[in-house]
C-alpha cells in the first residue's frame, strides 16, 4: 500500500522525475492504464509486476539486473527476456508491446 501512495503522489506532484520508466509508460496517475492490462491479458503465460523492492524481496536476487526488465521463468530459474536499456527507450505502450511481441515470436 506505501508503494502504491507513493508511487500516485510522486506522478502528481513530479512526474518528470519518476524513476521507472515501464511504471511511467504502463500507469497513470491512478493506475494501470487498460490498454495495458488488456495487453497484458493477451500473453499466453502468466504475468506477474512486481516493483523493485518486491522483485528482490520475492526472488532474492542481488542487484544482477539493472531493472525495469523482463525475465522468463523456466525450470523455477528465471531468465532476463527484455533488459532495461530496452524498456527505458520505449516511449509509449506501443513501443513496449512491440518489443514483448518480438521476444514471443523468437521463442522467449
Amino acid at each position: 500500500m506505501f508503494n502504491l501512495l507513493t508511487d500516485i503522489a510522486h506522478k502528481i506532484f513530479s512526474p518528470q522525475t519518476y524513476s521507472c520508466n515501464l511504471c511511467a509508460v504502463t500507469h497513470d496517475k491512478f493506475g494501470i492504464k487498460d490498454e495495458w492490462r488488456q495487453y497484458l491479458k493477451t500473453l499466453a503465460a502468466p504475468v506477474e509486476l512486481l516493483h523493485a523492492d518486491e522483485f528482490k524481496a520475492k526472488y532474492r536476487t542481488g542487484d544482477t539486473e539493472k531493472l525495469p526488465a523482463v525475465f522468463k521463468k523456466e525450470d523455477g530459474q528465471l531468465n532476463l527476456a527484455i533488459n532495461s536499456n530496452a524498456i527505458n527507450a520505449c516511449r509509449n505502450i506501443d513501443d513496449l508491446k512491440r518489443i514483448i511481441n518480438a521476444q514471443i515470436s523468437e521463442g522467449v
